[in-house]
């Protein structure tokens, strides 16, 4: 039985594991069968079934619960997805375009990024050296001459003499074929046995490889082999966004992800050009704007000139972020031609480490269509690990304090078993923090533990005695959920040594920004840019001055305030709810006035922050808030939030700040703190 984060009862079963290869039945769908899941009768286990549809506009799918087919012991799913069709073969065309469809998903494979027009590859197997290029020729190589109507792609060097046999002349056909990318480069020189050499180059996946190099593999008779592992052989699929720099220091820019909506960059042009660009990291863009291509790709750029504000593909997520010289960066390509550069457009977004968190910033456009952008956040921070008692841990890189002391006993069973853990107290089962119970037997799985790890950006609470170690990891997620991760492999749980648990909470999440915070209006000549980001806190929050003879609060009333994203924990603001965007102090209770639920919007003179949901205020009222972010000549700070009005449950304030100037008005603009001139 568990618990969810509503209180409401949800009885767990276990619907099998995966015995046997997937089978293909007569009507031409794949089938994965999973048995050995938990008793549903007498002597009897559950077995289910995935049966995958073919449907090649499908994408990934996802699967569908078939009560009708089903029964206690039977549980039938089906999954329609492109990945279920047949596996096709595709070739390229051979007139500059170094390119191939992957015939199921539809993604364009484009490898011309690897075509080097100065030089050449060099690769060396043993004594030998061989010169090639991809999808171009290797002149200046000196490679044998082929006469008129050939030029060599690839070519073997024998030292100092003079004959260099060319082992393969120019093609930029690529073939996919069982999901693997090849280039075959024919028409080299004739052996005396009269065959002609003949290069093939298998291109690999390997995301943490942006375009990289090839290596020798094998020669067959006249037939020479390379191996080219590069990203630009993926498919577009989420990345890993962990990764580790020289001297294995970590970087994690997971808080960068966003799992719904987008970041847009702020645009500083002031030519008049008015595109927008939309981004995400390590993902593709979740809910797009409407303009923009309905596929996975990584950042969208809309151009609000033309009169349909069409929307171009910028880029695809290939590869995974990199590291040089402590500088984080990530790499989206293969987006629509450019026809100016005549190749495909592509995205740099480069991270720069900083105490505060900013917006991606777009710098400028290359003659080659490559759009580069900079962002400072403190995701690009080198990850250090902490440890603390008192069941809390900071953050070093954001100055936020997780804590779990106020998170309460939690309950997963695992067939007829139960796990009860408690974060740093006693379990509801004796006087440890984590125990197991199957029928009338309990054990012990870890001794209470006040001790918060911060590993790598993961949370984590380690419980063990003498003979068991049992680790909790808490993971970012709005629901409560405790799951039991470890795969027993069939032994009794009571036998297991080791016990891992995932446990979703908001409680693990760092305050990231509920939503969009930068404001577009569209002028005749050109869009003002406004950035709210820069009343966003990240390890503190405002507190609003209270004009207490016209609302009658007392000035001992306290009101935090955060922008675009929850109230931050502590210096004051302990107890608040954690979905508060205001949160008001009235003696020993928190009351959570609204957090913001649309992004900032013009009306009149002023911009409108709302935030709405509240607690309960009267009947099925709830408490709401307003706020009016005004401009002044003389303003140049910040400036505070005031609270001027309250009309029942909403509550009304005003605000002065030049961030309700545009930034891009002018060359000389201020973000986040730091000054770009």
């Amino acid at each position: 039985m568990r618990v969810d984060s509503k209180g409401v009862e949800r009885f767990m079963q276990d619907l099998g594991s995966v015995s046997e290869a997937p089978t293909i039945e007569s009507n031409g769908d794949l089938v994965i069968v999973y048995k050995n899941g938990g008793f549903c009768g007498k002597n009897k286990k559950i077995t289910s079934k995935i049966r995958f549809i073919c449907k090649s506009s499908g994408g990934a799918g996802s699967p569908e619960f078939d009560k009708t087919a089903s029964d206690a012991c039977n549980f039938i799913f089906t999954w329609e997805t492109s990945y279920a069709c047949p596996v096709g073969d595709s070739k390229g065309g051979n007139k500059g375009t170094c390119m191939v469809q992957d015939p199921v998903s539809q993604y364009v494979f484009n490898l011309s990024p690897l075509r080097r027009s100065t030089g050449f590859y060099h690769v060396k197997s043993g004594a030998d050296t061989y010169v090639l290029n991809i999808c171009g020729n290797v002149s200046g190589s000196g490679c044998n001459d082929l006469g008129p109507g050939y030029a060599a792609a690839a070519c073997k060097l024998n030292g100092k003499s003079k004959q260099n046999p060319v082992i393969g002349s120019v093609s930029q056909q690529l073939t996919y074929s069982m999901g693997q990318i090849t280039l075959k480069y024919s028409n080299g020189e004739r052996q005396g046995d009269g065959y002609e050499y003949q290069t093939v180059i298998t291109f690999l996946c390997s995301k943490n490889i942006v375009l990289g190099t090839p290596s020798f593999d094998q020669q067959a008779k006249h037939i020479f082999y390379f191996k080219f592992e590069t990203s630009l052989a993926c498919t577009p699929e989420p990345v890993q966004c962990r990764i580790a720099g020289p001297g294995n220091v970590m970087y994690n820019l997971e808080p960068l992800t966003k799992k719904k909506g987008y970041w847009t960059a702020l645009n500083r042009e002031i030519s008049g050009q008015k595109h927008h660009y939309f981004i995400n990291v390590c993902q593709a863009l979740i809910e797009s704007p409407p303009a923009c291509p309905k596929n996975a790709i990584a950042a969208c750029q809309v151009d609000y000139n033309a009169k349909s504000q069409k929307g171009h593909n910028i880029g695809y997520i290939t590869s995974n972020p990199q590291v040089k010289d402590k500088t984080l960066s990530i790499h989206y390509r293969n987006g629509e031609y450019c026809h100016h550069a005549k190749q495909n457009r592509s995205v740099q977004i480069f991270f720069h480490c900083s105490s505060e968190e900013g917006s991606p910033v777009f710098q400028t456009e290359t003659k080659e269509c490559s759009y580069i952008f900079n962002w400072l956040t403190p995701a690009a921070c080198p990850v250090s690990n902490s440890k603390h008692g008192d069941c809390k841990v900071e953050h070093p890189a954001y100055n936020h304090v997780f804590d779990l002391s106020k998170m309460s006993n939690r309950e997963v069973s695992v067939n007829s078993a139960k796990f009860i853990i408690s974060t740093c107290g006693k379990a509801k089962c004796g006087d440890y923090g984590a125990c197991l119970q199957s029928g009338t037997k309990s054990k012990n799985i870890g001794n209470v533990n006040s001790v918060v790890q911060l590993i790598d950006g993961d949370i984590f609470i380690d419980y063990s005695n003498d003979k068991v170690k049992t680790r909790v990891r808490f993971v970012c997620d709005k629901t409560e959920d405790l799951s039991f991760i470890t795969n027993p492999n069939g032994k009794d749980l009571m036998q297991l040594e080791r016990y891992d648990f995932e446990w979703k909470t908001p409680v693990a999440c760092l305050p990231n920004y509920k939503v969009e915070c930068s404001l577009f209006l569209n002028g005749k000549n050109e869009d003002e840019l406004y950035d709210f980001s820069v009343l966003s806190k990240w390890n503190n929050n405002w507190r609003a001055h209270i004009d207490t003879d016209r609302v009658g609060y007392p000035a001992s009333r306290k009101i935090f305030i955060n922008v675009c994203r929850n109230i931050v924990k502590g210096n004051g603001a302990e107890g608040c709810h954690h979905e508060s965007g205001i949160c008001m102090i009235r003696g020993s209770t928190r009351l959570n006035l609204g957090s913001m639920t649309r992004s900032p919007y013009k009306d009149g003179d002023a911009f409108i922050l709302e935030y709405a949901d509240g607690d309960i205020c009267k009947g099925d009222v709830r408490y709401s808030a307003k706020i009016k972010v005004i401009s002044k000549d003389n303003e140049v700070g910040l400036g505070e939030p005031v609270l001027t009005e309250v009309e029942g449950c909403r509550h009304i304030f005003t605000w002065a700040t030049s961030a309700a100037k545009p930034i891009n008005k002018s060359k000389k603009t201020v973000w986040n703190g730091l000054q770009s001139c």
